[in-house]
Parts: C-alpha cells; sequence; structure tokens
C-alpha cells in the first residue's frame, strides 16, 4: 500500500488488498480507475470474507491492534459466515483511547443493531470484547454470544510481565512471528508499520493492567476458548480467571498454545458450535 501510494499518488485501504489479494486482480482493480481514495478509518473495520446472507462475527483486534489475526478463521467460515474485524486507530496514527472501558465505548458506535452479531476477542482483545458486552447489557440488548479466545480475566498475573521491556518486545516478535505464519507476505510489514505496531503493542497492554474486575456481566451466552497446549502461570486455572462469572459460560479446550490458536490448521468448530449449545 505505501509504494502504490507513493508511486502513483493513490490512496489504497488495507479492505482492497483483501478483496484483490493477487497481482492479477488488483491490477486489474487499479487500470479500471477504480476509486481507491477511501478515508483510512474504514481501514478500521475489515471485512475478512466474502458477505454471505448468514451469522457475523465481530471480532475485536489483539495487542498488535490489527485485525489481520482473524483471517484464517475467516478463510475457514467463508461461506458459513461473515467475519469483520475492528482494529485499533493506533494503526492508521489516530489518536486511541486509553482504557479497555473507553476502547469499548468507541468500537460499540461501528454498528447500529448489535442484538445481530456474535461478538469474538482473541487474547487483550477478549478484554474489550467482555467489556462491549457488559456495556451493551446495561442498554437491555445482548448480542447473539461472547467468544473469549484465550483471554485472561482482569488482574490475573499473566497481565504483569508488561513491566519488562525486554519480555515485551520477545512477546511482540513471536506476535508478528504469528502473523507472517498467517501467510502474511513478510514485505507486508513496512518499518513505519512495525513502529504503530509496537505502539499498540505497548498502549493495549497498559489498558489491559489496568482493566479491573466488576460486577457487571454480558447477558448474552458467553463461551471461553482455551488453548490446551499454552504454559500458564502458577495457580492460574482452565478459566483463566473468569471464576466470577460462573453459571453462565462454556469451556472449550482446543489444541495449540496461545499463539498459533488462530493458525490455520486450527478447526474453527468451537466457534460455530458454541452459540447453539
Amino acid at each position: 500500500a505505501h509504494r502504490i501510494r507513493t508511486s502513483f499518488n493513490r490512496n489504497i485501504a488495507l479492505q482492497v488488498f483483501l478483496d484483490h489479494p493477487t497481482i492479477a486482480t488488483l491490477s486489474k482493480f487499479l487500470d479500471a480507475g477504480s476509486d481507491t481514495d477511501q478515508p483510512e478509518p474504514d481501514d478500521q473495520v475489515l471485512r475478512l470474507n466474502t458477505k454471505i446472507n448468514g451469522p457475523t462475527y465481530v471480532c475485536i483486534h489483539a495487542v498488535s491492534g490489527s485485525g489481520i489475526s482473524y483471517r484464517n478463521l475467516a478463510r475457514k467460515l467463508e461461506g458459513k459466515a461473515n467475519v469483520v474485524a475492528i482494529q485499533s486507530p493506533i494503526l492508521f496514527d489516530k489518536k486511541a483511547p486509553r482504557s479497555i472501558e473507553q476502547m469499548a465505548e468507541s468500537y460499540l458506535r461501528y454498528f447500529s443493531d448489535w442484538s445481530e452479531f456474535h461478538v469474538c476477542g482473541w487474547s487483550v482483545g477478549g478484554l474489550i470484547a467482555f467489556e462491549m458486552c457488559c456495556q451493551l447489557a446495561k442498554k437491555g440488548v445482548q448480542p447473539r454470544s461472547l467468544h473469549l479466545i484465550d483471554t485472561y480475566a482482569p488482574e490475573t498475573r499473566a497481565y504483569a510481565h508488561i513491566r519488562e521491556a525486554y519480555i515485551l518486545e520477545a512477546h511482540f516478535e513471536r506476535e508478528l512471528e504469528r502473523m507472517i505464519r498467517s501467510k502474511i507476505p513478510e514485505n507486508f510489514f513496512s518499518e513505519g508499520l512495525k513502529e504503530r505496531y509496537f505502539k499498540s503493542y505497548q498502549h493495549h497492554l497498559r489498558a489491559a493492567k489496568l482493566y479491573r474486575k466488576k460486577n457487571d456481566k454480558p447477558a448474552c451466552f458467553m463461551q471461553i476458548v482455551v488453548a490446551a497446549d499454552q504454559q500458564r502461570e502458577e495457580g492460574i486455572t482452565d478459566l483463566l480467571g473468569w471464576e466470577h462469572c460462573m453459571g453462565f459460560i462454556d469451556v472449550a479446550q482446543v489444541a495449540g498454545d496461545h499463539y498459533f490458536l488462530l493458525d490455520e490448521d486450527v478447526d474453527p468448530g468451537w466457534l460455530t458450535d458454541g452459540p447453539a449449545r
């Protein structure tokens, strides 16, 4: 996108690349003189597969701020469900809400009728998704379901590591490795974009650390998807600290660790089966 913008003075939204994944289809799109000067905020909501008349899963970005993490999930659900992702404004050099509560409030504005959607969040994205559903519950709105994908509850020891800069950088490198493994070309990450990813990583982990448990609970079906092969901090159970939500949650164990839970080899049957249980 950066090369096209600088070489041809044309602004191309990330959605265009997802809709035209090959050089041939993108070239045809550009040669047709299509309007590519889309406002950058459009990129904050990505459609990750072909739109159908069916269920829609709204996936909230994790610490990197990118919705690309859900690309393999969208491929698996092609023709079965719509998958869209909300991305962080930090990736577009825009000011981001500072707290999980503010992020949730901001992202709820993207769609009007949340009762029609399933809400998902991987990692820290699950905290935002959880808070979104809590805020909706206060308004009397109930989404179809909420899925927390290997998300630790607020105030667990899992968030303590963010105080160590070198550990934060190591986790960030693993996140880039995972995204590249998801068949995203390595040259997709320009140096400027890598810097924004790291800034997003720091920002969202700090927000996660400051997020506190509350008595509020979502009014919808809630599922916790646990990476069965992930090493955990001592004292963390299979509920990942969500014991205070006992009574209305379902737990699904999925093979794999935290970083490769959304890999192309993972069967998303837990997601499609969950709401019907």
